[in-house]
């Protein structure tokens, strides 16, 4: 399991669960220090903050496996996804171009779907991003200065009180529950 909570600039969040095992991979080091092919699943990813400038980035959140484990692995890899704000320029024909999330869809044949807004995912895909929000803008409507590096948020961001920062988490920041109130995750509670 993985934990994210991180902001993102002009940099899409991939998670891929692939076919790379201990056996028979020629960097056999790598896979075989982490968890099988099975068991790449659980991972948490909430309270994230990902802003892009450019509508043609790309979905901003990619969740993918190849469609040779579409049919073996039909669970989810994220147990939990929720309370992300996705931040890019407004633009019909970019989010008809560009979706904002790629999802795993193991009834679809290539294995994945996509979406054009958030609403949409929420809509299709049950208990995935019930709080997450989409704002239409880019990292100068977002940061006091992006362009010289000031990343200081210009307002607080939406946030739901019903999404807190995951205990494990706070148990690492080794953070009292008042301290880890004053935060969502990637940015301030408001």
């Amino acid at each position: 399991m993985r934990i994210f909570i991180t902001i993102y600039i002009n940099s899409p969040v991939r998670i891929r669960r692939d076919q790379r095992s201990a056996q028979g991979d020629h960097f056999d080091w790598h896979p075989a220090t982490g968890p099988g092919v099975e068991e790449r699943e659980g991972h948490i990813f909430m309270n994230n903050l990902v802003v892009a400038n450019k509508p043609d980035i790309g979905p901003l959140l990619q969740v993918e496996q190849p469609a040779a484990l579409c049919k073996k692995l039909a669970q989810p890899m994220l147990s939990t996804l929720d309370g992300n704000v996705y931040v890019r320029p407004d633009t019909s024909y970019a989010a008809l171009a560009t979706p904002l999330v790629k999802w795993v869809d193991t009834h679809s044949t290539d294995c994945s779907s996509s979406f054009a807004s958030l609403p949409a995912f929420q809509k299709q895909v049950s208990g995935f991003e019930v709080h997450g929000q989409q704002l239409d803008g880019d990292a100068r409507s977002v940061f006091t200065a992006p362009d010289i590096d000031r990343f200081q948020l210009l307002q607080a961001l939406p946030a739901s009180r019903d999404v807190a920062m995951p205990k494990a988490v706070r148990k690492l920041l080794d953070w009292s529950k008042k301290e880890a109130a004053l935060t969502v995750g990637a940015y301030p509670a408001d």
